[in-house]
C-alpha cells in the first residue's frame, strides 16, 4: 500500500490506507513519515480525557451550611479554633476528644490535630489551615470504620463578623468517594451526615449564645453515665 500525502494548515501529513472489516479502507494519519524506521507511536487523544474534570467533580460532595449566632466573633473563634481539641464539651455526637501531636502544629494552631471518639468510630482530624486574621479553620479527617471507597473527608469553618455581638458561621464539609461508589452510596451517606452536621451546628449555636450545652448533649451525658454505672 502506498502512503498518500495530504496538506492542512498544520503542514503535510502522511496517511496510510489500511484494510478494515468489510473491505473498506480508511486512512490513519501519522505525525511521522511511515517510511522512516524507528518512528514514534502516533499521538493519541483518549476520548475520555475531556471527562476527567467531570468525573473528579462528581467524586467531591459538599455540604454547605451557614448560621448567624448572637455571639462575638472572638467567642466563636475561641470555641471552634483555640479550643479545637475540646469539641466534646458541647457536641453530643462526640463523647470524648483530645489533642494529638502527630506532627508539627501550624503557626498559631493549638495542636497538630485531635482525635474524636464517636459512635461511628474514631476520627483523627488534622488541621490543614489555621488563619487567625481571616478566621478560617480547616481540617482533614480519617475515620477508622469508614469503608474503603471514602477517599477523603474535610471540613472548613469560616467566621464573618455581622456586628459587635453577631457572627456568621459558614461550614463547608467535603466527602470524596470513588466514582462508582459516589453515585451509588453518597445518597445514603449524605442523609446521615447532613443530620449529624445540622445537629452539631445547632449545638454550637446554643453553646455560643447561652454558655450552656444543648439538650442533646445533656441527654448524651446522662446516657453515658447510666451505661457506666450499669457496667460496674
Amino acid at each position: 500500500m502506498t502512503p498518500q500525502r495530504c496538506s492542512s494548515g498544520y503542514g503535510t501529513r502522511h496517511v496510510i490506507p489500511v484494510k478494515v472489516i468489510g473491505g473498506a479502507e480508511e486512512g490513519l494519519p501519522f505525525d511521522e513519515d511511515p517510511t522512516v524506521k524507528n518512528q514514534r507511536t502516533p499521538k493519541t487523544r483518549p476520548a475520555l480525557l475531556p471527562l476527567i474534570p467531570l468525573l473528579a467533580a462528581a467524586c467531591a460532595n459538599t455540604v454547605h451550611r451557614e448560621t448567624v449566632v448572637d455571639a462575638p466573633l472572638s467567642d466563636a473563634w475561641r470555641v471552634l479554633a483555640e479550643e479545637f481539641s475540646s469539641v466534646d464539651k458541647w457536641a453530643s455526637s462526640i463523647p470524648k476528644s483530645y489533642a494529638t501531636n502527630g506532627g508539627p502544629a501550624l503557626q498559631g494552631a493549638p495542636s497538630h490535630g485531635r482525635v474524636c471518639e464517636t459512635p461511628l468510630g474514631s476520627a483523627t482530624e488534622t488541621i490543614t489551615r489555621y488563619d487567625e486574621r481571616g478566621h478560617v479553620l480547616a481540617y482533614e479527617a480519617k475515620v477508622d470504620t469508614f469503608p474503603f471507597f471514602v477517599s477523603g473527608l474535610s471540613n472548613q469553618w469560616t467566621l464573618i463578623p455581622e456586628g459587635p455581638n453577631r457572627t456568621r458561621i459558614v461550614m463547608d464539609f467535603d466527602a470524596d468517594l470513588w466514582p462508582v461508589f459516589n453515585v451509588v452510596m453518597w445518597p445514603f451517606m449524605k442523609g446521615r451526615l447532613v443530620k449529624l452536621l445540622d445537629e452539631s451546628t445547632e449545638e454550637l449555636e446554643t453553646y455560643l449564645e447561652t454558655g450552656a450545652i444543648h439538650q442533646r448533649k445533656v441527654a448524651a451525658l446522662a446516657e453515658a453515665s447510666a451505661a457506666k454505672e450499669a457496667a460496674k
